[in-house]
């Protein structure tokens, strides 16, 4: 209801001369940045408290990050047993394997 409130107001207001105030773009710029921050402040600090970084640089990348492997490129293929297979018996990766790779993109 407040909306449809707040868009029939704004609709009669523009009827009229007293309401058409003349707006200085560099101020109209500040006031856009002003409500930005004040509304991105919570949602930024929440961000930093968990060492979310939105940007990939410096980040940890894993070595063989999104490549498919095994002879199929797809499902199962990089499971534990195929992984076993590969490196003489050994278990390196998979769900309880420990490993994980990671290396610093540089």
């Amino acid at each position: 209801m407040a909306c449809a409130r707040g868009a029939a107001t704004s609709l009669v207001m523009t009827f009229f001369s007293v309401f058409d105030v003349p707006v200085f773009w560099p101020i109209l710029l500040m006031y856009f940045g002003v409500l930005f921050f004040m509304t991105m402040k919570r949602q930024i600090a929440h961000m930093y408290k968990h060492k979310y970084v939105p940007i990939s640089f410096g980040k940890l990348k894993y070595k063989d990050a999104g490549k498919e492997k095994g002879e199929f490129g797809g499902g199962m293929a990089g499971s534990i047993g195929s992984t076993a297979a590969q490196n003489g018996g050994a278990v390196v990766g998979g769900m309880m394997g420990g490993g994980g790779g990671a290396v610093r993109r540089r």
